[in-house]
Parts: C-alpha cells; structure tokens; sequence
C-alpha cells in the first residue's frame, strides 16, 4: 500500500469538509423529499381513476360468486377423484378456499365468510407433518360455521399419535356428516370423546393397513341415529360397535365370508353391499342370510376360486349385479343364487373369463344393461358374444345397452356391426339395443372400422342408435381419448 494513502485515510476530515457534505445531503434530500411530493401528488388521481373502474367479476352478488367458488372446488376435485370433493390441506394454499382468498380483498372477504367452503376436508398426516395440521384444522374448522362436516382422515400416525389429532376434531362431532379414518395401525383408544354426540353422522368409512396388534373395541358409533352408510377396509367387525339394523350400504374389504355372514345376519335393511373377500375359514359354519331389500351387489374374489358368498344369501330385490372374478370360477353358484333369489336383474356389470361369462349372461334373461369391464379376452371371443347376441333372441332378450370399457383385444367390426344392426332394425316389437359404447386401447392391428363398416355404423347414428367407440393412447400414466364420429 501507499505510504501516502495510508497516511490520508488515518486523518480525520476537516470541519469545513463535514460542513460541505453535510449541506450536500440535505440539498439531495430537499430534492427527494419535493420528489416524493410529485410522485404522492401523482399517486392521488390514479388511485382515484382505478378505484372507478367497475371489474364485472366484482359486481357479482356475493351469493353468485360463493356459489362460482363452490362449483370450482367441486370441478377440481371430481375431475382427479369418483368421491365427494374433499379439500386436502397438503395442497389447500394452491387448490382450496386459501387459494380464492389470495387473489384480491374482495374475494378473501367472501372466501372467508362462506362456510360452505370449509366444511370438507382431508387431512393427510405424519409425524412431522401433525403439528402444523392441527394448527392449520384449529382455524379451518370453526369456518365452517354449523355447516355439516365432511372430514376424511388419511394418517400415517402410530397408535400414540392419534389422540391429540382426535382431540382437535372431537369438539365438532355434532357437525360430522361423514367420518372417514384410516389408519396405519390399530386403535389403541375408543374415542368415548364423541359416543352419543354424533347426531348427524351418515357415512362411516374406517380402514386399517396392520392387523397384527390386537384394537380396542370402538363403541363411539354405537349411538348415531342417522348412520345409514359404512365401510370398514380391513377392519374385522368385531372390532366395532354399530347400529346395525339402521344401515341401508355396506362395504366391507378383506374379510372372510363367515364375518361377512355374520354382520349381514345384523342388517335386515340393507340395500347396497359390496365386499371384498378373503375366502371361507376352514371348518366354519356360515349361517344363511336373506336380505328383503337389498337391491345392488358389488363382489370382489381376486384370489378364491369359489363363490362362497352367492351359496348362502337369497337376494329377492337384487336388480343390479357387480361381479370381479378370478380366472375360470365356477358357474354352478351363480346360477344357484339366481335360482334361489327368484330376482329380476336389470344390470351386470361383469370382470371374468370368456368361459364364465357367456353362461352366466345366458341365465339373466331380464337384464337390460350389460358392462363387460377390463375383459382380456380374444378377438374371437368377441366375435362369438356378438354373434350369439345377433342371432339367438333368447341370449339377453331385454337388452338395451352393451358397454365394453377398457378393452385391450383387436375388435371384430364387422361382428359388432352385425349385432347392432340386428338388435336395432329386426327384433319386431321387443325392445331394440339403443346405446353400445367401447373404450379400447390403441395399438391393436384392426384399430378401427373399415370405411364399410363406418357407413353402415353412420347409417345407425343417423337413424337413433347412442354409439360411443373410444380409443385410449400413451402410457399408463398418460392417456389420451381420441372419438370416432360416425
């Protein structure tokens, strides 16, 4: 360094130099200052000039745009999700009523003021994530005002965890219309918070990943008078305390048809049930169950090769039947619950092989609808259902719709067009095929219908026939929907 520098930054400014900056900077800041004035001075009448400009968004009635803010979040979610719009609170800031309120003060005040946007939520929780959800739930939930709730618990938690997260919601159990919890272990308490303050609760969804510990049975929704909905996944029923009889739907997953039996036995008025089994326990006794009312059954058998269930229900009042079966069941059970139920089906909606199938539709003479999902079958098969529906008038007589979702087999367009035309302009006064939609997956050689056959399917739209063959393309984490106009 320069002695000389060294020496001139080691001495102090003179008083005169003090007293020349010192004036330098009130005179810039004189300057500013009359600046600052202009500016506020301009400020002013733009201010005024934006505050008359009228947004149309704005003008709205508050009821309107409440009810445009509803119909968003419902869009949003059913367009991810087939069940009631719920808002997580994982992604609430970018996809909820926190993210309407960002935008400007008119909307936040609305937002905030409009309970119904606040009545839905899903909680999806971990250990470390629990703190800030119940920070998050003590302010979101007195939103929603005395609107019911629908809350939908998706936790990771351990068994110690869960009660302070209880704790938070157990307060607005009067407000709970649908309760959903589900679990990585069992219950370790009983919830006693909230038994006898569950009035309005009418759909109880109660999961369970881990079954090795041993739950506390759960009597919190033994009392709870409008309760006419539940589904217990992987929850043995004995470990739950319910009002039965009142039930109208039922679901239950991952249980052994003597369970399933038994809980049946305990709800005469049953309507709709769906069960996931697991099979029949060795050297069990199932008991026989009529069920008057019970007019819609969901069965899924990914693993047995029997149907146990169908040997010991009688369905008098069934109308529309679900099937998801394992490869080659036999049929002998099906057609002996027909027999025995004397029902008059309207649908089928069937998972199962060729050689299943083709039987069990030739036993239902009265259905109306039938849905073939998923099927694997081949391309002759195809052919063979359509040319059996073309040209025998006792296979599925009553007929109205034939939908074929997901298909994964090359289809046979002039079989099909033969059909249609068949149940369309020849079955004299019995009741015509109106509606056949397909969903197909590209890649197949005969990916779609010569120009013939698109001419004769053109001639059918025209004349009145629904006709719906869809293409799906991409990968299974992408697909697209390419439709033919006929």
């Amino acid at each position: 360094m320069d002695p000389n520098n060294r020496t001139s930054e080691s001495t102090p400014p003179s008083p005169t130099a003090l007293r020349t900056r010192l004036s330098q900077i009130d005179s810039e800041t004189e300057q500013l200052d009359a600046r600052i004035d202009e500016l506020a001075a301009e400020r002013e009448p733009i201010v005024e000039a934006l505050q008359t400009i009228v947004y149309p968004i704005l003008t709205l009635p508050t009821e309107i745009t409440s009810e445009i803010f509803l119909q968003h979040l419902t869009g949003l979610h059913e367009a991810h999700d087939d069940r009631p719009w719920l808002v997580d609170l994982h992604t609430a800031s970018h996809a909820g009523p926190l993210f309407l309120a960002q935008v400007c003060k008119a909307w936040r005040a609305i937002t905030l003021s409009f309970p119904s946007l606040w009545c839905r939520v899903r909680v999806s929780s971990s250990e470390q994530t629990l703190p800030g959800r119940q920070k998050i739930l003590e302010h979101w939930l007195p939103r929603a005002g005395a609107h019911p709730l629908y809350l939908d618990i998706m936790t990771g938690l351990n068994y110690r965890q869960i009660p302070p997260l209880f704790a938070t919601l157990a307060p607005y159990s009067l407000q709970w219309r649908t309760f959903s919890l589900w679990l990585t272990t069992p219950i370790s308490f009983s919830m006693k918070e909230i038994q006898g303050r569950i009035p309005l609760l009418h759909k109880l969804n109660v999961g369970l990943n881990d079954m090795c510990r041993v739950s506390t049975l759960i009597t919190a929704f033994s009392d709870a008078p409008e309760l006419r909905e539940v589904e217990l996944l992987n929850l043995p029923p004995k470990w739950i305390s319910l009002p039965w009889a009142q039930l109208t739907s039922l679901n239950l997953a991952e249980q052994d048809v003597g369970q399933c039996l038994e809980v049946l036995s305990l709800t005469p008025n049953l309507e709709i049930l769906s069960v996931d089994l697991a099979g029949l326990p060795r050297n069990s006794q199932p008991t026989t169950v009529r069920l008057d009312h019970l007019h819609t059954l969901k069965v899924w058998l990914s693993h047995a090769k029997k149907l146990p269930l169908l040997a010991y229900i009688t369905l008098p009042a069934l109308k529309h039947l679900h099937l998801t079966l394992p490869s080659r069941p036999p049929i002998a059970p099906l057609l002996g619950f027909l027999t025995r139920s004397e029902c008059k089906l309207h649908s089928i909606s069937l998972y199962s092989d060729f050689e299943f199938a083709i039987p069990a539709l030739a036993a239902m003479s009265s259905i109306s609808d039938v849905s073939l999902r998923d099927i694997h079958w081949t391309s002759s098969d195809l052919a063979s259902l359509f040319c059996r529906i073309a040209t025998d008038p006792t296979f599925l007589p009553q007929i109205r719709s034939l939908s074929l979702p997901n298909c994964e087999t090359a289809i046979p367009y002039t079989s099909l067009c033969d059909m249609l035309v068949a149940r369309w302009y020849e079955r004299g006064e019995q009741p015509t095929i109106d509606s056949f939609r397909l969903i197909r997956r590209a890649g197949n050689a005969d990916a779609s219908p010569n120009s013939t056959i698109s001419n004769k399917l053109c001639a059918l739209v025209d004349d009145g026939l629904d006709i719906n063959i869809v293409s799906m393309h991409g990968s299974k984490y992408n697909y697209y929907l390419n439709y033919f106009s006929f």
